[in-house]
């Protein structure tokens, strides 16, 4: 399931670079991974918040 959720914030980053990105082109682009990766570990760590407070209020 990890991997599901970060592959979603990882296109969430990808896609909000590519939309506020003045330049665009195609193929790999270091700045462009870097915001995926960011993007990918905010995901992660708010799915890993919410799984935690829903088990406290178990």
């Amino acid at each position: 399931m990890n991997v599901f959720v970060a592959l979603i914030g990882a296109a969430a980053g990808a896609a909000l670079f590519h939309f506020l990105s003045p330049r665009s082109g195609t193929g790999f682009n270091l700045w462009g991974f870097f915001v995926a990766l960011v993007g990918a570990i905010v995901v992660l760590g708010g799915y890993h918040l919410y799984l935690q407070s829903r088990a406290k209020s178990r």
